[in-house]
């Protein structure tokens, strides 16, 4: 089992058994990504037994002993996602992770637990992460324990940077912030040194990339995965985006034909894969995840760090003062704790049904006046409370999006029924009119279909509750 770290966040040190470590010298002339891609992927194939499209690898640089160094983290992409299914919101962690960036690395003496050891060769001047037998382990270097959670940095961990892993072979790629300046090693060969050099450019032709489009924001992808779940006649159980998440966007569905409902999806123009999880049955009704990726040529916002924790605060404040008419109560504001690598506030609410969809549109039209945007977000009905309980991090980086979000039909996409309308049979006469919705100044928000066929068209009274009326399918 993962060792977990308690603490007011959740951390959790990843275990050997399901990870490597590899520690690779970076380039020291200028390369383009393309070619550092080649270098990092020609490395793993050699070094890890069975690399491939089915791994998900974190990149970190590092300097030890006054060289740069890339410290790789590879594991299967099912076991990654495994990890981010049971524990959702919690930041990962390697030990080689933790301990490569302490200060003075290569002056320690070597860690070593019952499943890995990991040091500094002085001799050959190359840091080491290796996996032991638990024969192997001597009981006399053993260190006491596992750091504490409050003592591990943010900028440890794997598998939540701003790069979000790296494809293995031909759909290699690679987000690093200092693939520009990247050095190579004194040590390398000049075979290798000759093998990553960039080739020569014609100097009249002019390179051109295609300009990236604009992801929707969540909010807008949250609208579009209730309009799906809507027209297909099933229930959302739960929804989670997050975009530095190896799967950026789960989904947990009840009913339909899951190989429909996949379709469904993929017809939107920026979801470039969808896979469907283990399929289950519960009195002969589907229940199922969706894994979620985006198209490559739609760009996330270009996160920075907040340099100080005035920005955030205020966004709280803005955020509990405005939704406090809306019933909605704060569960927890977690403001950013460092101001190094990209960080994220985050918050804890919730939200009864008939405000959530209020009370979301808040938050993003004023982490947007803050030029802010929601990096992660996740949405749980508590079909007991009649509430929704919403997660969501974020941190500068604005994204354009010119969607209107304000009538979603939230609450009923996760199975909630607003009360039935009780109404009265009238005979008509020439003193007595029976008035339509539309009549009577109600104003129409949405239809869902079911699976019998009928229609449910969804209303806002004028007294501001939503109603609904049913009519039989054809």
């Amino acid at each position: 089992m993962p060792e977990v770290l308690r603490d007011k966040v959740r951390k959790l040190i990843l275990p050997r058994k399901d990870h490597e470590c590899y520690f690779i010298p970076l380039p020291e002339k200028p390369v383009r990504k393309k070619i550092l891609c080649e270098y990092i992927n020609k490395n793993l194939k050699e070094r890890h037994p069975g690399f491939s499209d089915n791994s998900a690898v974190d990149i970190k640089k590092i300097s030890i002993d006054g060289k740069k160094w890339l410290l790789l983290t590879v594991m299967e992409k099912a076991i990654l996602t495994e990890y981010k299914t049971l524990h959702p919101h919690t930041v990962l962690f390697t030990m080689t992770s933790i301990l490569a960036n302490v200060k003075n690395f290569a002056g320690h003496r070597d860690y070593v637990s019952a499943t890995e050891i990991i040091g500094y060769n002085k001799e050959t001047k190359t840091p080491f992460s290796l996996p032991l037998a638990e024969d192997e382990a001597g009981s006399s270097k053993r260190l006491t324990s596992y750091p504490s959670a409050k003592k591990i940095a943010w900028k440890c961990s794997v598998y939540k940077s701003k790069h979000k892993g790296l494809k293995a072979a031909t759909a290699l790629v690679v987000s690093l912030a200092f693939v520009l300046t990247i050095s190579f090693a004194s040590f390398a060969s000049q075979k290798e040194a000759a093998a990553i050099t960039e080739p020569q450019r014609n100097p009249l032709v002019k390179e051109t990339e295609p300009e990236n489009l604009h992801l929707p924001s969540s909010l807008a992808i949250l609208a579009d995965t209730v309009a799906v779940v809507l027209s297909n006649g099933i229930l959302i159980k739960q929804w989670q985006y997050d975009e530095s998440d190896s799967v950026p966007l789960l989904i947990s569905l009840r009913g339909g034909e899951p190989e429909k409902i996949r379709g469904s999806f993929l017809e939107k123009d920026y979801i470039g894969s969808c896979f469907v999880s283990e399929i289950k049955y519960e009195n002969s009704i589907a229940v199922y995840n969706l894994s979620l990726f985006f198209k490559d040529k739609y760009a996330l916002p270009r996160r920075q760090s907040f340099t100080n924790q005035e920005l955030p605060l205020s966004i709280f404040a803005k955020i509990r003062n405005t939704i406090l008419s809306l019933k909605a109560s704060i569960l927890a504001e977690m403001p950013p704790e460092d101001t190094g690598d990209t960080n994220y506030a985050s918050l804890s609410l919730e939200s009864p049904v008939d405000s959530i969809v209020q009370v979301l549109n808040i938050i993003e039209r004023t982490l947007n006046e803050a030029s802010c945007s929601i990096a992660l977000m996740s949405l749980i009905y508590s079909e007991d409370k009649k509430s929704f309980v919403l997660n969501c991090s974020w941190s500068p980086g604005f994204q354009t999006d010119k969607r209107k979000n304000e009538n979603i039909l939230l609450a009923e996409a996760f199975g909630w029924k607003p009360e039935p309308v009780v109404t009265f049979a009238v005979k008509h006469t020439q003193h007595v009119q029976k008035l339509l919705p539309e009549e009577q100044g109600w104003v129409k928000i949405g239809r869902a279909v079911n699976a019998d066929g009928s229609i449910i068209t969804y209303y806002r009274n004028n007294e501001g509750k939503i109603v609904n009326i049913e009519e039989a399918g054809n």
